[in-house]
């Protein structure tokens, strides 16, 4: 494809993609309630309206019937990986699928009847957007006694490779980092079949208004997991009577609730994962996490969509490359994890670069990054030169 054509297709998607998702407003003061279905209209196109998220829980494995779930614990020798002979050092996460309930679509069907009965026109049903997925893990203190939060800085992926371009999902991917004392205290858990977790979640979205719709968060989840919650909900509560003073667009938690979380280890093995790592990352595992920020904090309005690519030497001395992308269209998906197809040596540096679309269809790309160290984080954000010249751009239009 030919750079001028390459420019025009990205045009037309960007405009057909806008008017379906980017501008997407739900205005809270229309607000109500349908068939047991929350709905609540666009602030600028009175035949679009969208139905609230449903509830949040952990997916089931297929293949096996239990939890989509697996700890992952990475002992790494310093000597290789951090140049200090002697040592080594514990790297985990936890890995859940999330999924979100469905709604019937003959329900939807009933929804959208009587919203056309009450405007007397056709109307355009969706879900409601969603910006940003918050999560905290409740575990059982180390001695026993109550309950510990530990707020997390959750990686939240597509599942699948490819990112997709639309704000509408059903699935999520989560990737929590552990440090070594949780980790272990959830393996010692895992295996004796006494685990007790609950995830804390917040759905939150952009919304215009909310004037009729103040202490009206949608909330689930059994008494005892919510009596934890409180303060949660209070912020979420005062988020929602800030926008209506504000009488702007805000980012809102509209939707939170606490899952239990629990799985046998002795039925499901496999949900253990223990690498010793030397000299090289097994195939698959999640060895770095890039960060963008531009969507999520909308720091560039002339920044159609980015796209990282990462090269590493493989074991076997080929080049190993991953893409991940981040778009306007998925702004809570800002982090991600990067497993490699193959395994990965760990003792030549890896590069990366950014690629960017423009809102008119530009390509850009940034010069290669070389790093050795394996252990930090790839911040593929804007710079602030780039965000200053995005916004003179804006104010010039």
């Amino acid at each position: 494809m030919t750079t001028s054509l390459q420019r025009i297709f990205y045009l037309l998607l960007f405009a057909w993609l806008s008017a379906a998702s980017t501008w997407a407003l739900p205005d809270l003061s229309t607000q109500q309630t349908i068939h047991s279905i929350t709905v609540t209209q666009d602030h600028s196109d009175s035949h679009v309206f969208y139905f609230w998220p449903g509830a949040i829980d952990v997916a089931t494995r297929s293949s096996d019937g239990g939890p989509e779930l697996a700890l992952s614990l990475a002992r790494y020798s310093g000597s290789v990986v951090r140049n200090d002979a002697g040592e080594t050092s514990l790297r985990a996460n936890l890995y859940l699928r999330l999924q979100m309930a469905s709604i019937e679509p003959d329900l939807l069907d009933h929804v959208r009847a009587q919203l056309y009965q009450d405007t007397g026109r056709p109307v355009t049903l969706r879900p409601m957007p969603v910006n940003r997925l918050d999560a905290s893990l409740m575990l059982p203190m180390v001695d026993g006694e109550g309950d510990s939060q530990i707020d997390v800085n959750a990686v939240v992926e597509s599942v699948g490779q490819e990112a997709g371009q639309t704000p509408f999902w059903t699935e999520r991917d989560m990737f929590i980092p552990l440090d070594a004392r949780t980790a272990e205290l959830l393996e010692h858990q895992l295996r004796d079949g006494a685990l007790a977790m609950s995830l804390n979640y917040s759905v939150v979205s952009r919304v215009y208004d909310s004037t009729q719709a103040a202490g009206e968060l949608e909330t689930s989840g059994s008494g005892e997991l919510a009596e934890g919650f409180d303060d949660e909900l209070d912020e979420a509560l005062a988020q929602i009577e800030a926008a209506a003073a504000a009488q702007t667009p805000a980012l809102i938690s509209i939707a939170a609730n606490a899952v239990p979380i629990s799985v046998d280890a002795n039925r499901f093995p496999d949900r253990i994962q223990r690498y010793d790592i030397d000299a090289a990352l097994p195939p698959s595992y999640p060895s770095l996490t890039v960060y963008c920020y531009d969507f999520r904090e909308q720091l560039r309005p002339d920044l159609f969509e980015k796209s990282v690519e990462i090269q590493a030497i493989g074991v076997a001395g080929g080049v190993t490359t991953y893409t991940t992308r981040f778009n306007n269209y998925q702004p809570d998906l800002y982090a991600q994890t990067i497993k490699f197809p193959f395994a990965v040596d760990l003792r030549q540096p890896y590069r990366w670069r950014s690629h960017e679309i423009l809102n008119t269809g530009e390509q850009l790309s940034s010069a290669w990054q070389q790093s050795d160290s394996w252990v930090g984080i790839i911040d593929a954000s804007s710079t602030a030169e780039q965000i200053d010249q995005s916004l003179g751009l804006l104010e010039q239009q």
